[in-house]
C-alpha cells in the first residue's frame, strides 16, 4: 500500500475508530435508561445483557448491510450497462425528445414513491398495527 493513500484515507479511518468507540457507549447510555425502572438486582443484569447482544447484532447488522448494499450496486450497474446498450439502438435526438423525459419522469415518481411507501413500511407507520 502506497504511502500517500495511507496519509489520504488515514482521518477516514481515524474517524471511524472514534465512532466505533463512541457508539457502545451510547449503547449503554440508553441501556441504562431503559433499565433505570428495574430493581436494582435486574438493572446490572439488564445492561449487561444488552450489552452482550448488542454487539453481535451490530455485526449481523453490518454484514447484512453490506450484502444488500453489494446487490443494490450490481443492479445499478446492471441498469446503468443496459440503458447505455440501449441509447446505441435510439435515434439521434430521441434523448432530447418528448417520450424520453417523459419515460424518465415516470420512472424517477415511481423510485420515489416506492421509496416513501418503504420508508413507511420500515419506520412502523403504515400497515396493520
Amino acid at each position: 500500500m502506497e504511502l500517500s493513500l495511507l496519509m489520504e484515507y488515514g482521518w477516514v479511518l481515524i474517524i471511524l475508530i472514534f465512532l466505533e468507540g463512541l457508539l457502545p457507549a451510547d449503547n449503554a447510555l440508553v441501556l441504562a435508561i431503559m433499565a433505570k425502572h428495574l430493581p436494582e438486582g435486574q438493572q446490572t443484569k439488564a445492561i449487561n445483557m444488552g450489552l452482550l447482544f448488542a454487539f453481535p447484532f451490530r455485526v449481523g447488522a453490518i454484514f447484512i448491510i453490506s450484502y444488500l448494499f453489494d446487490v443494490w450496486v450490481g443492479i445499478k450497474l446492471l441498469m446503468h450497462t443496459l440503458a447505455l446498450t440501449a441509447l446505441h439502438f435510439m435515434p439521434h435526438g430521441f434523448i432530447e425528445g418528448l417520450i424520453w423525459n417523459s419515460v424518465f419522469w415516470t420512472v424517477m415518481l415511481l423510485i420515489a414513491i416506492g421509496g416513501w411507501f418503504l420508508s413507511k413500511n420500515k419506520a412502523g407507520w403504515g400497515g396493520n398495527r
